[in-house]
């Protein structure tokens, strides 16, 4: 259990005010009479999740991993993202083993569609198709793509059996086709919304395709579920953290940034900020800052930075030119009218 020591940042005391809050939140939460109890089966799914099910997706992603090159994961949101971040911490951005997973349905960007399309035109790939409707217009346009160009390559019956689908149990339109083409097809929980949906089939199918041990991962969740089934704010660092995270947000300002000089990853998106001062952050290699209305930004002092998201800003200025190690670099809907990254080689 991941335990996080915020004593250098709030009194024990502060933390303890919540309690009551938290008592009641927690009742709510066992109760399901909050508002969204009907998407609440996370509490629960280590515990009820569909063994035999389980056991039939270990089964597919078997076949997958013995007799595909490359896994197509197409979904959006909550659909891919869980996985992805998953095989990110466990496999590393750099993952050579077979079958490669990468992910497509979640960008209208043709240049990202047309590239993907072209990388799979030489390789043996199957597709995984995540939609609870069917009709999410991205993740319907590439499995669209997708799917033609596996028929044309290997012939519609071939292709019924290297596609996978993770839908509704009942109704929608990609439930239909399933049922219409024999694809095989598991279930997305209806009480389960797509941010929490990674240890059910949407997460697991793809990471057990990429050699992940998922039953161990559900495992792991039930002693955590089981761990943390309490509102014990002393002893719940679930719990802990969520009202840590609450107290700073409520009781700390951006300007007190400048004091952690350890710092290494920063997201305050989202925030209405009109100034970041990141001076004395260098140590700090993420950044994601995006969603404010900052009209300037100078990381001159941060030369360790490797990711930067600073999109939908006002930015008319951005000094990257020190950060030298920088590898990503989102930009868009801002009002700059030059980008100097003439050094960032990296």
């Amino acid at each position: 259990m991941i335990k996080v020591d915020v004593s250098n940042v709030i009194k024990e005391e502060e933390i303890k005010k919540y309690q009551s809050s938290v008592s009641r939140i927690n009742k709510m939460i066992d109760d399901r009479s909050g508002p969204g109890n009907d998407f609440l089966g996370w509490t629960t799914w280590p515990r009820d999740y569909d063994k035999e099910e389980l056991e039939r997706l270990l089964k597919d992603a078997e076949y997958v991993r013995n007799n595909f090159d490359v896994l197509v994961v197409a979904g959006i949101g909550g659909s891919y993202l869980g996985a992805k971040c998953a095989l990110d911490a466990l496999k590393g951005v750099k993952d050579t083993s077979k079958p490669e997973i990468i992910f497509m349905g979640q960008t209208f960007s043709p240049n990202y569609t047309a590239q993907v399309l072209e990388y799979l035109k030489d390789k043996n790939f199957a597709i995984n198709v995540i939609s609870k409707s069917g009709t999410t217009t991205e993740t319907s346009i590439a499995f669209r793509l997708l799917k033609e160009l596996l028929e044309s390559k290997v012939g519609k019956e071939k292709a019924r059996k290297a596609i996978y689908a993770v839908t509704d149990k009942a109704r929608g339109a990609l439930k239909s086709l399933c049922n219409q083409e024999g694809y095989s097809t598991y279930i997305l929980p209806d009480d389960i919304g797509g941010r929490y949906s990674v240890l059910t089939p949407v997460g697991l199918f793809p990471l057990a395709c990429a050699g992940v041990d998922v039953k161990a991962m559900l495992e792991g969740a039930e002693k955590a579920r089981i761990e943390l089934d309490n509102d014990d704010l002393v002893n719940n660092q679930a719990y802990r953290y969520a009202v840590s995270r609450d107290y700073m947000l409520r009781n700390m300002s951006v300007e007190e940034i400048r004091f952690c000089r350890n710092l290494e990853v920063l997201k305050c998106s989202g925030n209405q900020l009109v100034s970041l001062d990141l001076s004395n952050n260098t140590a700090l290699t993420r950044l994601d800052c995006s969603d404010n209305q900052l009209t300037a930004l100078n990381l001159s002092a941060n030369t360790g930075l490797t990711e930067l998201d600073c999109a939908d800003n006002q930015l008319t200025s951005l000094e990257v030119r020190a950060s030298t190690e920088l590898t990503h670099l989102t930009c868009c809907n801002n009002q700059l009218t030059s980008l100097d990254v003439s050094n960032n080689t990296a």
